[in-house]
């Protein structure tokens, strides 16, 4: 909830630029979560054959999709990443690794079903393995080729653009992974991820305006953490892009260590550099020295920094000490942090006066392609 001084603001630059309620949109991400369980099972009762005759002999697991679309799927590896029995991998693109064989799981995600890259990729992919399960809206080139070819296609429901559908299509790729017995410790992961609903919910937003003020006017970069918080500085350095229509940019710990901070200097106006800090690991590791090293070099440039602690954006969950520092409760942080940052990058748009749903420049190269 945001206080009543904020919501004011907000209410009235609602009115003049959020002509088509992005509002309404990140509001529904919550709800996406809760409804996946229902979607999920829903196609399995309808498919429970396939599903059984899939599931059998997985060596990988290739999940083939674009931009908004493709984090649902970065999101899902990234979570699992501790606990999936066989590797997963993200295909950006419509060329597909020559190792995808008859024990590949293949998950095509694309929201609109009508994705060129993604359609393209799945049209290859169906002459090397019979084990592709799609994630789409209805109506599109995928749900065609799909029952064509006989294959699965998860239904979500349509009326979103890719990036405000990424509830539904995170949790049901989860959702989809735990069915065909990739996940190890399933249950634990399933309980935490019944969890965000609620937790999304109940989360006090006077922090994400007052963030928004922060960034506002500046060029943000934002680090995460590889294969953790990597996810939510992608997501947001998209949703900085496309919904206030900003530049900005991302990159990992400890990568960054190796290459870009040599390049960070005071000559580097306007940038304010986010980090997206956690504390699930020992504070002695050397991964988290190496950190704290950079910080320093970073602090010394004066390039702005500013730490947002990714464990204190929610609210309690009840869990004990144990549980906190487990792996399935990073889940939940993580969507919680995906979900903190939405509305920064919503707020941002109505501060910078655009519309937060307009993607002009992607609609025109879409026309040129099409």
């Amino acid at each position: 909830m945001l206080e009543n001084k904020n919501m004011d603001t907000i209410s009235k630059l609602r009115k003049s630029f959020d002509k088509q309620d992005m509002f309404k949109s990140i509001c529904s991400f919550p709800y996406q979560i809760k409804e996946s369980f229902d979607i999920e099972m829903s196609c399995y009762n309808k498919n429970t054959e396939n599903f059984q005759v899939i599931s059998k002999d997985i060596s990988s697991v290739i999940i083939c999709g674009m931009g908004g679309s493709a984090i649902g799927g970065e999101f899902a590896r990234i979570t699992l990443i501790e606990n999936g029995r066989v590797p997963i991998v993200i295909n950006r693109s419509n060329i597909i690794p020559d190792w995808i064989d008859d024990k590949t799981l293949v998950v095509i995600l694309s929201y609109s079903g009508n994705t060129y890259e993604t359609i393209d990729a799945y049209n290859k992919v169906r002459q090397r393995t019979t084990k592709i399960i799609a994630i789409s809206s209805k109506g599109g080139l995928l749900d065609q080729y799909c029952l064509k070819n006989n294959h699965i296609r998860i239904d979500i429901p349509p009326g979103f653009q890719p990036r405000c559908a990424l509830g539904y299509i995170s949790s049901t790729t989860i959702l989809l992974l735990m069915r065909l017995n990739l996940i190890k410790n399933y249950q634990e992961i399933k309980k935490q991820l019944k969890l965000v609903p609620k937790a999304l919910k109940s989360m006090n937003l006077d922090k994400a305006m007052s963030l928004a003020n922060y960034l506002n006017n500046t060029t943000p970069i934002i680090y995460g953490r590889e294969n953790y918080s990597s996810v939510v500085a992608l997501r947001f350095k998209n949703q900085l892009q496309e919904n206030s229509k900003m530049m900005a940019f991302s990159n990992n710990y400890p990568e960054i260590n190796h290459n870009e901070i040599v390049g960070l200097n005071a000559n580097s106006d306007n940038f304010t550099i986010l980090w997206l800090e956690d504390s699930f690991l020992s504070e002695n590791s050397k991964i988290d020295k190496s950190i704290s090293a950079a910080n320093e070099i970073i602090d010394q440039s004066g390039i702005p920094r500013h730490s947002l602690l990714l464990n204190d954006l929610g609210q309690q969950h009840n869990c004990d000490s144990n549980s906190k520092s487990s792996k399935s409760y990073k889940l939940l942080a993580l969507y919680e942090s995906i979900y903190f940052l939405d509305w920064v990058s919503y707020y941002l748009a109505l501060l910078n006066n655009v519309n937060p749903s307009s993607i002009k420049n992607i609609e025109h190269i879409k026309k040129r392609i099409s």
